[in-house]
């Protein structure tokens, strides 16, 4: 059975439903953002699902309970509502857990943490006795969808806490241990073409346990999602010893990231990398990067934009995807400076064997030769100015 098929099956959809693309969080005079808060959104986001999970999912939709129900308020944006009650009532019980089928549900959770969304499907195994195979994680670039079909949850949760007390308990937890880069899209979102989908089998499959080994064991303690999450980052922040990397764990990484196709590839990679801090990171990881091996991961490093990432000090999984890039970029633009000084060294070297020779500097004294030789020290003098600037960035 293909993916598509499987996919097919988790979910009865309302194929003759006619949605819009998006429904955009778009602000109003009930509920206000700034354009920072509703671009504040990082590039790739991730969900889970299976066929216990709310609403629908597929490589063309992501719908909200209430858009697979059809339900009239399924393409009213939540912000232009003036029921702020029944909304702050709807994003707790959203956010709890704590709704019914027949109560209204217009959200669609995702997170930037990869961690947070793998410790999901292991809790999902143990409370649910879910399969792996029919467990899926869908991953989206954001680039590429509409402006401000994202919004932050801790966004939505300060506006509308001083309207419900579970929502001002959230609030308060979300502000300590317990964040994990939640965003909220609303009703239908057309991701064809922009999102890639894999099963839990098949990472697991590709190696997860070691490149995280703590995930192991998972059958033998109690069903835990969040807290486990903040076990796992207060483990890591408290440990003796940090895993070195070697070479089998970026292999991993890299075929787990190939589960995700070629777009996806690289912020995947991070990601799994990501996962856990590692003893000596930048000096095992550029070496591993010399591999033959590892030839395509570091062309990807080399040719793929800057990924944007929104998180705080309390999402570590998630800040370390934008140090180990930036480690990466940096120590491969610096590798290739390295390169082009050895070889501005040289072409030096010859300028001068060329201009040291006796015969052309003393017996020919020609109009062209003279005219070379000034071009030359003009450029000569360029060249210092930039010697000397370059030595000044570098010493800082």
């Amino acid at each position: 059975m293909d993916l598509v098929t499987s996919l097919g099956n988790l979910t009865l959809d309302n194929s003759h439903d006619i949605l819009p693309d998006s429904l955009p969080f778009l602000s109003s005079t009930h509920c206000p953002f700034s354009r920072a808060q509703l671009n504040g959104v990082d590039d790739f986001l991730h969900r889970l699902f299976d066929a216990r999970s709310e609403g629908f999912n597929d490589e063309i939709w992501v719908k909200s309970r209430d858009a697979t129900l059809s339900r009239p308020q399924r393409t009213t944006n939540i912000l232009e509502r003036s029921d702020k009650t029944s909304v702050a009532a709807m994003l707790s019980r959203h956010l709890w857990w704590e709704g019914e089928n027949d109560e209204e549900d217009n959200l669609v959770s995702w997170t930037s943490s990869f961690l947070f969304v793998l410790q999901y499907a292991f809790y999902r195994k143990r409370y649910h006795g879910t399969d792996f195979k029919t467990m899926f994680i869908c991953t989206v670039d954001t680039r590429q969808l509409p402006a401000d079909v994202y919004v932050r949850d801790m966004d939505l949760i300060n506006a509308h806490s001083p309207l419900n007390s579970r929502l001002s308990d959230l609030q308060r937890i979300r502000l300590g241990p317990h964040y994990f880069g939640e965003f909220l899209s609303q009703g239908a979102l057309r991701i064809e073409g922009h999102c890639s989908i894999v099963s839990m089998q098949d990472i697991l499959d590709a190696g997860l346990f070691r490149l995280r080994p703590e995930f192991e064991g998972f059958e033998t303690r109690p069903p835990t999602w969040a807290n486990e999450v903040v076990r796992l980052r207060r483990t890591d922040a408290s440990a003796d010893e940090i895993t070195r990397l070697d070479c089998g764990h970026v292999e991993i990484a890299e075929h787990i990231g190939h589960l995700f196709g070629a777009r996806f590839k690289w912020p995947v990679v991070l990601a799994c990398l990501a996962l856990k801090p590692w003893d000596e990171l930048e000096t095992h990881l550029m070496d591993a990067l010399t591999q033959p091996a590892f030839a395509e991961i570091k062309q990807l490093a080399i040719s793929s934009s800057k990924i944007k990432v929104v998180a705080s000090a309390g999402l570590p999984e998630v800040l370390r995807v934008e140090e180990i890039a930036q480690t990466i970029s940096t120590n491969l633009l610096l590798d290739r400076a390295l390169k082009e000084t050895q070889l501005a060294k040289n072409k030096l070297k010859y300028v001068l064997a060329v201009l040291a020779e006796e015969g052309f500097t003393r017996k020919l004294s020609t109009n062209r030769v003279r005219e070379s030789k000034t071009v030359i020290l003009r450029d000569l003098e360029d060249i210092v100015e930039c010697v000397l600037a370059v030595q000044e960035v570098a010493s800082e």
